[in-house]
């Protein structure tokens, strides 16, 4: 058995040589123990461990559903939305268009917030179809 400080570690790497799991795997039952014991001081984390080996808890890691989320929104809203903020980019003022091909970022700005004042489109969505319509 190995000696740590940390028992969370230490039987996460016990797991990964009794369970050849790979090195993701072990730090998924390390992060995944280390929150058990932050909420439950007195847990058994074998029981844990061995629990998560079963598959009976799903981990996982921090932020990784909210950014698959947002990715998915982003992608979704590009793809339906284009039509529509190419439309709304159209009835923009031209003397915005013009000073932000002359060099000025701040009429990027602007631009994009006429473009969402008009087609309620998500921002980040918005600023990258103009760019890319835009640097054409």
């Amino acid at each position: 058995m190995l000696i740590c400080e940390q028992p969370e570690i230490t039987i996460a790497v016990e797991y990964r040589i009794k369970h050849q799991l790979s090195i993701e795997q072990m730090h998924a039952v390390g992060w995944y123990l280390s929150r058990i014991l932050m909420r439950f001081p007195e847990a058994d984390l074998r029981a844990c461990a061995s629990r998560w080996i079963a598959g009976k808890r799903a981990i996982t890691l921090p932020g990784h559903k909210r950014a698959k989320r947002a990715g998915q929104a982003k992608r979704k809203s590009i793809r339906i939305d284009t039509p529509c903020i190419l439309c709304a980019l159209q009835d923009v003022d031209q003397p915005l268009i013009t000073q932000y091909k002359s060099g000025k970022l701040k009429a990027l700005n602007a631009i994009i917030g006429k473009v969402i004042s008009i087609s309620k489109a998500d921002p980040a969505a918005v600023r990258e179809i103009v760019t890319a319509h835009l640097s054409v």
